[in-house]
């Protein structure tokens, strides 16, 4: 019965409907008071951003059959912090639900989008300073810690040397 309910639940047919929106909708407002494991939120599409959700547990099941205890989830580009404030909550989950760890990390120049170097770069729908890091909601959400401030072409291998992350499960 409880496969089949699942099965239901996870069906492309179900997900697209009306009553699977509202399935979603119920599983976000009742996560205050049950504890969803982090594999049916992401099955479900129940958290804020399904594709880090995806990412960061697959990793951490893969570590955990490798036999290691953590690793690092990294998002590039912080801005507001929204991104980086999802992953170290649903951080909490998937330890809760694996037993691996997962240190998240984020990496900004603190000044917006730098300057396009070239039409890969897409310069007609980027702008120089977009996405500015909001430093006080940062700071507000206790996230300031967690992010590594700089040009990534010279704070990546600093930060590799110097923080010695465990390897990395996930880039956002």
């Amino acid at each position: 019965m409880k496969s089949t309910l699942a099965a239901v639940l996870l069906s492309q047919r179900f997900q697209m409907s009306v009553c699977g929106w509202l399935a979603r909708k119920f599983v976000s407002a009742t996560r205050k008071w049950y504890r969803y494991s982090p594999a049916f939120l992401t099955d479900m599409q129940a958290v804020a951003r399904p594709n880090y959700a995806y990412c960061m547990l697959n990793a951490a099941l893969l570590a955990k059959s490798l036999g290691l205890r953590r690793i690092s989830a990294i998002e590039f580009g912080v801005a507001g912090g929204n991104g980086l404030a999802f992953m170290v909550n649903f951080a909490k989950d998937i330890e809760r639900a694996t037993g691996v760890e997962v240190e998240c990390f984020g990496f900004d120049t603190g000044e917006g989008m730098p300057p396009p170097e070239n039409k890969l770069d897409l310069p007609y729908w980027f702008q120089s300073k977009m996405y500015h890091m909001d430093k006080p909601k940062l700071a507000q959400a206790g996230l300031l810690d967690k992010i590594v401030i700089g040009n990534v072409a010279e704070t990546v291998p600093r930060f590799v040397a110097e923080r010695k992350p465990a390897p990395i499960g996930a880039i956002t």
